[in-house]
């Protein structure tokens, strides 16, 4: 009986001594406990104190020695961070995936070896309503960068001419070129073509060549005249798409040169004798218009037919000359030809 009271009062004893334990233990703070989330996309580091046996917890926010976390001047530095300023360098845009590395901040969770937050503990706190207290520091880094891409100026060019294009006739083909010049003044370079040449005379065609091109570039006109191409000053106008620009330019067709000598016939005459002049004619464009003047040749109106005959009733030199005019106006004259008027001893005298 003597032993089951010892070993029963033993029991006991360790009953009561292990009460004790959990009762203090009740009242010592566990670990806190850290955590790190966003709150609306800004990052907060969050540590939580425990205490068990918790019935109505309080949180002594008004402690004015917490008030100094706050100032920590170590934090107001990575406003200064002067890395990040770099970001704004990123010519790619399209590498915005990179900002994934922001992972970075997981080493925020260095702030749970604060130490000084162990200190807590040692404020006094009710029992059994245990104590509580929340640390939340929160540090919000926000860097935006935005890049507008400019609107792209609408495709445009100018269309311009090398000037006038000059040509005289022959008796065959003749050509004449102008160069067009498509000179982009903005926007993305694309194709451009000469869609029409508008102006151009009966008797004239007309080729082109580096067309389409891409301004800023040049097109060339190649005009053919013909013999029966009418000469002139001829406007020109170029059309080209897209964007219908035009330029002028004017088309000057010379006629062919003339070529005129005159002779009589015979170059000896007789008073009262018959003498033909002729006038012998080359280049140009036919039909030819006449006109002689001379000794003795009447002036209005002037003959106007080659050859052209007269007699002559006084002796001496005589002198003709014939002007030729063809269908594109181009005039020439003849050298003065000559016949000499002998007296005809056939005439009596009286």
């Amino acid at each position: 009986m003597k032993i089951r009271k010892e070993v029963k009062d033993r029991f006991f004893s360790v009953l009561i001594i292990a009460g004790i334990t959990l009762g203090v233990a009740a009242l010592i703070p566990s670990d806190p406990t850290c955590a790190a989330y966003w709150d609306d996309d800004n990052p907060v580091w969050q540590c939580n104190y425990h205490y068990p046996y918790q019935e109505q917890p309080t949180e002594y926010s008004n402690y004015s020695d917490y008030s100094n976390y706050s100032n920590y001047s170590d934090y107001s530095n990575y406003s200064n961070y002067s890395d990040y300023s770099n970001y704004s360098n990123y010519s790619n845009y399209s590498n915005y995936s990179n900002y994934s590395n922001y992972s970075n901040y997981s080493n925020y969770s260095n702030y749970s070896n604060y130490s000084d937050y162990s200190n807590y503990s040692n404020y006094p706190y009710p029992s059994p309503y245990g104590y509580q207290y929340q640390y939340q520091y929160q540090y919000q880094y926000q860097y935006q960068y935005q890049y507008q891409y400019p609107t792209p100026a609408p495709f445009n060019y100018s269309l311009s001419n090398s000037g006038n294009s000059s040509v005289t006739k022959g008796s065959g083909n003749v050509f004449t070129q102008n160069t067009i010049t498509k000179t982009l003044t903005s926007g993305a370079t694309q194709s451009v073509n000469i869609n029409q040449v508008t102006g151009v005379p009966s008797g004239v065609s007309y080729s082109l060549a580096n067309d389409p091109c891409s301004p800023t570039c040049s097109s060339t006109i190649t005009f053919t005249v013909t013999p029966s191409a009418p000469a002139g000053t001829h406007s020109i106008t170029v059309t080209s798409q897209p964007l219908s620009k035009t330029t002028n330019f004017n088309l000057i067709i010379s006629g062919a040169p003339v070529s005129v000598s005159c002779g009589a016939s015979p170059t000896t005459a007789l008073v009262g004798q018959t003498v033909t002049w002729t006038g012998s004619v080359s280049g140009g464009t036919q039909p030819y218009t006449y006109s002689w003047a001379g000794t003795n040749i009447p002036t209005s109106p002037a003959p106007s037919t080659n050859p052209y005959s007269r007699t002559y009733s006084t002796i001496g030199q005589k002198t003709a000359q014939l002007t030729v005019t063809d269908a594109d106006s181009v005039v020439s004259t003849c050298p003065a030809a000559t016949v000499q008027i002998n007296f005809n001893p056939q005439f009596e005298e009286f």
